[in-house]
């Protein structure tokens, strides 16, 4: 667990540095206890989780950022799906 956990605090690095001074640890303590809980109800079940939240840190990233930067410009990219 401690690598996953290693692997997730990186990706949390594509954040905005506000959001993560912010939001970091909770978002860290939030992904170690849920590998914990998923941890009891079997390997498939640990994997599935860990592999849904490591490919959805980029996306959310992505979001912040923009979100950082306006809602004008997040008006422009909804066609896109990155809203």
């Amino acid at each position: 667990m401690k690598a996953f956990c290693a692997i997730y605090h990186s990706l949390l690095s594509l954040y905005p540095i506000s959001f993560r001074a912010n939001f970091g640890d909770e978002m860290e303590g939030v992904f170690t206890s849920l590998l914990k809980e998923k941890s009891r109800q079997g390997r498939w079940v640990y994997w599935r989780t860990f592999c849904k939240e490591i490919v959805s840190v980029p996306m959310a990233a992505v979001k912040e950022h923009l979100k950082m930067r306006g809602v004008s410009r997040m008006k422009k990219i909804v066609g896109l799906g990155l809203y």
